[in-house]
């Protein structure tokens, strides 16, 4: 059987007004799967060659086919291409409903989410990041057009060619040393932080260490001082720990940090983004820096500096 050719003859709706072209091809395949247009065990045609019939980018493909992969309507064998799946998750459903009308069967009972598992299901970084509706000025999106993806490339593919053994096996916990060590002496010469390797921890993001803190630092019930307004994601991850949120007043200064102190003196931590205050773009100056520094050391409360763009410079 031909590879490539019923699938270009395919009729695919064009993209909606708002509709990013991974969200369009993902919803026309699976639309096609699902009516059956696409039949099980169909072959589909290279990446490469469905990339110059649609002319978008073969990155976009690639990433449709591992998402169709990974929610099983796709199925891909090395050598033999990518195909739709035989066994269709929908089919499943479908076949368990079928068989619930053909005899009678247990109430089913779902199974429960924890209180902290409920509250982080409202949160918007769950969704698939494709997905998401982009616009312009939207928050948490660089410019990646700007990235040096071929340099980054061939930087990755030559340090892969020299990796040890022991690199490749389990390192130490808090990352790999010698990156750990960059960071201290980059943070150290141009942030002024004073630190070594063995006070830095290498995570995914802003939101693992979020979380990391919030199960190292409170117990619920404890308070915490957030920025109103503030980054959501923050709040929704102590907000699921159980902490109770303190908001504390942003004005053209950034966080008002004596009237936060005032409404919560025993906060068990601060969390604060004093270089560019999100989402305001405003900067905490020195005296209420030294001010939340001091209540710190008089309560032994933490403070969460979230420096999430340190390394840009606006000149």
């Amino acid at each position: 059987m031909s590879r490539t050719p019923r699938l270009f003859l395919l009729p695919m709706r064009p993209p909606l007004a708002s509709e990013t072209l991974f969200a369009w091809l993902y919803r026309e395949l699976r639309t096609a799967i699902l009516e059956g247009r696409l039949k099980p065990g169909e072959m589909l045609p290279p990446t490469r060659a469905m990339a110059e019939h649609w002319k978008i980018s073969r990155g976009t493909v690639v990433r449709v086919f591992e998402q169709m992969i990974s929610e099983a309507y796709l199925e891909s064998r090395t050598g033999s291409g990518t195909s739709v799946n035989r066994e269709l998750p929908d089919d499943f459903f479908q076949a368990a409903e079928k068989k619930s009308s053909a005899r009678p069967a247990k109430p089913l009972v779902e199974g429960k989410l924890s209180k902290r598992g409920k509250e982080m299901s409202f949160s918007p970084f769950l969704a698939v990041a494709e997905l998401r509706n982009l616009r312009a000025f939207t928050a948490n999106r660089p410019s990646v057009s700007h990235f040096p993806a071929e340099i980054w490339s061939r930087l990755g593919a030559r340090r892969m060619r020299l990796a040890s053994r022991e690199m490749l096996l389990s390192g130490d916990v808090l990352g790999y040393r010698p990156l750990r060590e960059a960071i201290a002496a980059h943070v150290g010469s141009t942030r002024g932080v004073v630190c070594d390797a063995e006070q830095v921890m290498v995570v995914s993001g802003t939101q693992q260490a979020l979380d990391l803190i919030s199960r190292l630092l409170l117990d619920p019930g404890d308070q915490v001082l957030m920025e109103d307004p503030g980054y959501p994601g923050a709040t929704q991850i102590f907000s699921a720990a159980g902490a109770r949120l303190v908001p504390v007043p942003v004005d053209q200064n950034g966080m008002k940090v004596s009237e936060g102190i005032k409404r919560a003196p025993a906060a068990k931590l601060a969390y604060v983004t004093p270089a560019n205050q999100f989402p305001l773009c405003v900067a905490l100056p020195r005296d209420r820096r030294l001010k939340l520094l001091e209540w710190s050391r008089t309560t032994g409360s933490w403070i969460f500096e979230d420096d999430y763009d340190s390394e840009f410079r606006f000149d």
